[in-house]
């Protein structure tokens, strides 16, 4: 039955006056004011009420801007809101604020060209407690947004599909918020289109908060997100086990992303950034994230970076346990412009090059007070392969790192090295250079840093050859082996080609000899069969 609440408002000339707010009731049968929901809203004033009780509605409701409060009565799952296949299950065109919102409602079987479930055009509406299902369209399966501040919070989207962008969601232009969601199931795709299979926006300012992100898949970008020239905020979010051709998890296109405690874990690319995929211009900030177990067929199983002009920065985070057929198992660099990486862990990282970090820039990357242990390369650079690239590392270790050829540490190729307080322990190389493998006119500084137990057949320690330099100052070089003859250099080998350059370091008790070729004495070094 429809019932009035009064309400005192003070006008601007202080006059009281008084309105009344009705709540109208829509119900089966008898004994309600309504037996369909939009004949309720037609009857409705602004800032009404609708309780609707529980049964299945076959209804494409359009709330013709009268920001009105719709719930269900008896909570999440008594009410169905069947589109019919027939429009969007919910039109909100006509300017709705976020005084209108939607509660507790099932929306489900709607179909049209943008947003199966819901179409939000210039409107904000709040959407509370739903469950978005099995609705389908072009853009937007679950929702499509233009221009609009809505806040979707602790709602469900599952199995909503599109056939171009946005398996559960479409975001254009506006500030819209997505809470406490679980985003489930959604697909996107058909011929040569598909992108973004829970979440797809384009120049949109997006936060994203406590919200899983799960069992996506869009056909070309995007399986879990898909961010093109957007800013966007997530926080304390999953993605997991989405899959895509590029971008397994996430896809993001000259866009500025702030992660915060965001965990990619699972998530399959069939081509290139199993678990996040960022290309073009934008500012990236990876703070306090999980990168895990993601697979990709080429480069970058955890995250693939491609020509982005601007700051990329992954700091106190964890990549672990990524797989790729090619590049970078854990990061990926192609052609960054800043690249830093801080207080973050890459452990048990498989890749056929650069099992932790694989980075070929003109521009340097920098690595602080980070851990690399365990990664694996089948050809290069177990824990860092750098091509023609400048990398500048201080206070990190590389424990137990391994390459089925060259560089169980790292491998520096045509590019620059300053490593300082450093600790290489127990990496493997099965050819050159157990720890470090410099080489093509590489250029390697280390100093105060430790070499111990590391191991090759050649350059247990450091192998430096093909026209490269290394200096070495203030390190302990220690029980590292070298086992491809009686004379290999467990500590530090060095071509003919080459040149190295070694200050006030300890050498000692390295197998098969301590230093192999010609070096630079730079003084106040001991070079001992044993250590002291």
């Amino acid at each position: 039955m429809k019932h009035s609440t009064l309400t005192m408002t003070v006008a601007a000339l202080g006059l009281a006056t008084m309105t009344n707010a009705a709540t109208w009731t829509v119900g089966p049968g008898g004994g309600y004011d309504f037996p369909l929901i939009q004949q309720a809203i037609n009857a409705s004033a602004p800032g009404d009420s609708i309780e609707v009780f529980p049964a299945t509605y076959l209804e494409n409701l359009n709330l013709l801007g009268k920001d009105l409060q719709i719930r269900a009565n008896a909570g999440l799952g008594s009410v169905i809101v069947d589109g019919g296949g027939a429009g969007p299950v919910v039109s909100c065109v006509s300017g709705e604020t976020s005084a209108t919102s939607l509660e507790g409602l099932v929306l489900t079987n709607g179909a049209a060209a943008n947003g199966g479930g819901l179409w939000i055009n210039r409107s904000s509406p709040r959407v509370l407690d739903c469950h978005i299902l099995n609705n389908r369209a072009t853009t937007g399966g679950g929702a499509a947004l233009f221009n609009s501040k809505t806040v979707f919070q602790t709602c469900m989207f599952d199995a909503n599909r599109a056939t171009a962008r946005g398996g559960h969601l479409d975001a254009r232009r506006g500030k819209p918020q997505v809470l406490d969601c679980q985003m489930l199931n959604g697909t996107v795709g058909g011929g040569i289109v598909g992108f973004g299979g829970a979440i797809h926006a384009v120049k949109t300012n997006l936060a994203v908060m406590r919200t899983t992100i799960q069992s996506n898949r869009a056909t070309r970008s995007g399986g879990g997100v898909y961010y093109q020239r957007s800013r966007i905020y997530m926080e304390q979010c999953l993605l997991d086990s989405n899959e895509s051709n590029d971008g397994g998890g996430m896809f993001s296109s000259d866009t500025q992303l702030r992660l915060f405690g965001v965990d990619a874990v699972r998530n399959l690319a069939y081509n290139n950034g199993g678990g996040m995929y960022h290309q073009g211009i934008g500012d990236v900030l990876l703070d306090s994230c999980n990168v895990m177990d993601n697979q990709a067929t080429l480069d970058g199983a955890g995250i693939l970076v491609r020509k982005r002009l601007g700051d990329h920065h992954i700091s106190m985070s964890s990549v672990q346990r990524n797989f790729c057929g090619d590049q970078g198992a854990g990061v990926c660099y192609f052609m960054t412009e800043t690249a830093t990486v801080s207080d973050t862990s890459f452990k048990e990282n498989i890749a056929m090059n650069g099992g932790g970090i694989f980075t070929a820039s003109p521009n340097p990357l920098e690595i602080k007070n980070s851990h690399f242990e365990a990664n694996q390369a089948q050809q290069d650079g177990g824990g860092l392969y750098a091509l023609n690239t400048r990398v500048d590392s201080v206070q990190t270790a590389f424990i137990s790192n391994a390459a089925g050829n060259d560089g169980g540490g790292l491998k520096l190729d045509q590019s620059e090295g300053y490593f300082s307080r450093m600790e290489f322990y127990a990496n493997m190389g099965v050819y050159l250079g157990g720890a470090c493998y410099v080489t093509n006119q590489s250029d390697f500084h280390v100093s105060d840093s430790a070499f111990d137990e590391n191991q090759a057949s050649e350059g247990g320690a450091i192998l430096n050859e093909i026209n490269s330099q290394a200096t070495i100052k203030g390190c302990k070089i220690r029980s590292n082996q070298a086992w491809s003859s009686a004379f290999a250099g467990g500590g530090l080998t060095t071509d003919t080609s080459s040149m190295s350059f070694v200050g006030t370091s300890l050498i000692c008790a390295n197998s098969a000899v301590n230093l192999r070729g010609l070096y630079v004495d730079l003084g106040g070094n001991t070079i001992t069969t044993t250590c002291p």
